[in-house]
């Protein structure tokens, strides 16, 4: 198997490829990891592409599956061009975006985690991996939150997004889309979240970082609901990654 030197052509596409615009348009994105890209190589949702070190796919890749056609035996150096992170990994992949986009979202579901103008991509990526852990298999954000395939949101899932279907659609079509739904709204003013009376099926929303919900979403909740604050300190909220991941931890025992 021998090694390739990238043109810069494939260089330029390749890198392109950290930006959402060019996302778009090329319907591909950017995976970095070795952990991560062995996980996309063995999912359902297929690799086009691997640009990984002669020791990476000795050890990930059987030859009996090695593609001469799409896997691509580089160098360190190499990698280092084609990487948007500090300290380049031994594997890169491109995958395509569509897979991703076309399933129906379910409607069937007892729970459902609404995120709304989430810009952080570290919490959108720390908000995936926790849903799959608190078993949900997909989570519904506002068309304005930050890129699912924006290398920081797949970097922070730790290959979750491989499991967990992110949507995009604004919380008023949601509503509309589920019978009966129950939406409870985060807030320093709603009841404690352990004396929540659920009724399903219902939404937990969260929301921006700074600003929180909009009066929008607080106008469509149901209730109110709010994680207490044990400790006497200053801090009037909580990061939205933790707030998400302790009330999927909470309403998971209710």
């Amino acid at each position: 198997m021998a090694k390739i030197m990238l043109s810069k052509n494939k260089i330029k596409y390749i890198n392109s490829l950290h930006t959402k615009k060019y996302r778009k348009i090329n319907n591909q994105f950017v995976v970095e990891g070795e952990k991560i890209v062995k996980e996309c190589f063995t999912s359902p949702f297929g690799i086009d592409s691997i640009f990984a070190t002669e020791n990476w796919f000795d050890k990930n890749v059987p030859a009996s599956k090695f593609n001469t056609q799409s896997h691509n035996i580089v160098k360190e150096e190499e990698l280092r061009k084609i990487s948007q992170l500090s300290k380049p990994s031994s594997a890169l992949a491109i995958m395509n975006m569509e897979p991703f986009l076309s399933s129906p979202i379910n409607i069937k579901q007892k729970r459902y985690l609404f995120l709304e103008s989430i810009r952080d991509p570290g919490n959108l990526g720390t908000i995936i991996r926790s849903a799959e852990w608190f078993g949900l298999d997909q989570i519904i954000c506002s068309p304005d939150c930050v890129d699912l395939f924006n290398q920081k949101t797949l970097q922070a899932t730790m290959g979750s997004f491989l499991r967990v279907r992110v949507f995009q659609m604004d919380l008023a079509h949601l509503n509309d889309m589920i019978t009966g739904l129950s939406v409870y709204a985060t807030s320093m003013k709603g009841q404690k979240l352990q004396d929540l009376d659920l009724k399903a099926p219902y939404a937990l929303l969260i929301g921006n970082e700074g600003k929180g919900l909009s009066k929008e979403a607080m106008n469509l909740a149901t209730e109110l609901v709010s994680i207490e604050k044990i400790g006497n300190t200053e801090i009037d909220s909580l990061n939205a990654a933790i707030s998400a991941s302790i009330f999927l931890y909470e309403t998971s025992k209710l």
